[in-house]
């Protein structure tokens, strides 16, 4: 089955996962983008993209 699904999350100063993100999606595929300011951040959007559905994170 192919992944349909894809999370990013860059970390950098003054990112906000409210305020830093967006979403790229057509009929077939999904990408999801968060920006983040530190690893605490990292870790709970990790969390949240994974019980969304999203079945590959890269960091």
């Amino acid at each position: 089955m192919p992944i349909k699904h894809y999370g990013f999350i860059i970390l950098a100063p003054q990112y906000s996962p409210q305020t830093t993100s967006t979403i790229i999606d057509n009929q077939v595929f999904k990408s999801q983008i968060i920006g983040v300011s530190d690893i605490s951040q990292a870790i709970q959007v990790a969390k949240d993209m994974v019980a969304s559905g999203i079945e590959v994170i890269e960091l």
